[in-house]
């Protein structure tokens, strides 16, 4: 039986980097806002992970300044796991 939550496509059943189960109701979005801080775990150089609460009207989360987000990340390593256009990032 498929779990519907990961029937997203372009979302991996699994991280490419960790191995983890990807939780698509739990899975990080990737700030694209250039004024936030950066991501506290992976730090400078790294946008701000977040887990989101607000969509626009497409379905993409937006980030804590209010832009709309392109990129979702692992919420186990925290590295980039898929681009909300459907392509699988590695």
């Amino acid at each position: 039986m498929t779990d519907s939550s990961n029937a997203e496509p372009g979302i991996p059943d699994r991280c490419p980097h960790c191995g983890a189960v990807v939780d698509r109701a739990k899975v990080l979005a990737i700030a694209e806002g250039s004024r936030l801080p950066p991501d506290p775990i992976l730090g400078a150089g790294e946008s701000l992970r977040f887990q989101p609460s607000r969509f626009d009207v497409s379905g993409r989360p937006i980030d804590p300044s209010g832009v709309a987000c392109r990129r979702l990340a692992c919420r186990a390593c925290r590295l980039e796991i898929a681009a909300l256009d459907g392509m699988t990032t590695s």
